[in-house]
């Protein structure tokens, strides 16, 4: 179980946000970049969070386009060969197919699991990503007003992990979930 390791902020959004800027950006571009959408407070634990206290797991997909994850323990068992192997693998497949390797973290489903702490930076992240203030800011820039739930999941791209071209619409997604992606939303903590 990941344990409360430091004092936990509340995740805030920056209220200096210019939401008519980012609202008229996203309706024209269909994309948009939003600068320290997070307080500096709330960033700055996420990115501590991510960067000392989280188990990554590594997801792959395999010669059947299967996906593939090993486990922080598995990770450490790994030779170099091995390791080496699998990304030989994975960029050969790249060429041809719909392919990914990188390392991640469900938040959702270790907090399903009990696996994440209540009060937790990466609790918190969910409950703010899902909480009022959140959805309100979500659905004033996008215009939607059907926005119910995010899923998020941390993600880890270290040297030679890469993505395939994809569009978010989880067509392998499980198939009790019935919900329907509206928009794809990536929070970087790279500094600089």
């Amino acid at each position: 179980i990941l344990k409360r390791t430091m004092q936990v902020p509340n995740i805030e959004l920056n209220q200096a946000l210019d939401r008519q800027a980012i609202t008229q950006t996203l309706a024209r571009d269909k994309r948009v970049r939003i600068e320290n959408i997070l307080t500096e407070e709330s960033a700055e634990a996420i990115a501590e969070t991510l960067k000392n206290h989280t188990p990554w797991q590594l997801a792959y997909t395999d010669e059947t386009g299967a996906v593939k994850t090993l486990g922080n323990s598995d990770l450490e068992a790994l030779t170099e060969e091995d390791y080496a192997q699998i990304k030989s693998n994975a960029y050969s497949r790249a060429a041809h197919h719909y392919q990914f390797m990188y390392k991640y973290f469900p938040i959702i489903n270790a907090i399903n699991d009990g696996a994440l702490a209540p009060n937790s930076v990466l609790f918190n992240i969910a409950t703010f990503l899902n909480g009022t203030d959140f959805l309100k800011f979500a659905r004033e820039i996008t215009g939607n007003t059907k926005l119910v739930k995010m899923d998020p999941q941390a993600s880890l791209y270290e040297p030679g992990h890469f993505l395939n071209l994809h569009d978010d619409m989880g067509y392998s997604r499980d198939a009790a979930d019935q919900s329907i992606r509206r928009y794809a939303m990536v929070l970087g903590f790279t500094k600089n």
